[in-house]
């Protein structure tokens, strides 16, 4: 919460790449009206106020399989967002 939402590569987005060198740093976004992400892992979840994105930054996940996802591919600062989940980061 004190640095916000950074763009990485995580073991997640790598391994759905199937370990793909070089992936773009991003931050990973789901509308819950759309879908109920479910990464199998306990994660965070965050409300995250899109009003206050740089919506050119922000677009659809380029898996074309994941409704209602998107990335963002700049920092989210903490005034952006709220906690709703504090997860244990285990697997489900």
């Amino acid at each position: 919460m004190k640095d916000g939402l950074k763009p990485m590569v995580g073991g997640s987005y790598f391994c759905h790449w199937n370990c793909k060198e070089g992936l773009p740093p991003l931050i990973f976004l789901y509308d819950r009206s759309v879908l109920e992400y479910d990464s199998t892992y306990d994660d965070d979840i965050y409300r995250i106020d899109t009003n206050k994105l740089d919506k050119r930054r922000l677009t659809t996940d380029p898996d074309k399989n994941m409704k209602g996802c998107y990335v963002y591919s700049i920092g989210i600062p903490p005034s952006s967002i709220a906690i709703i989940h504090k997860g244990t980061g285990k697997d489900t």
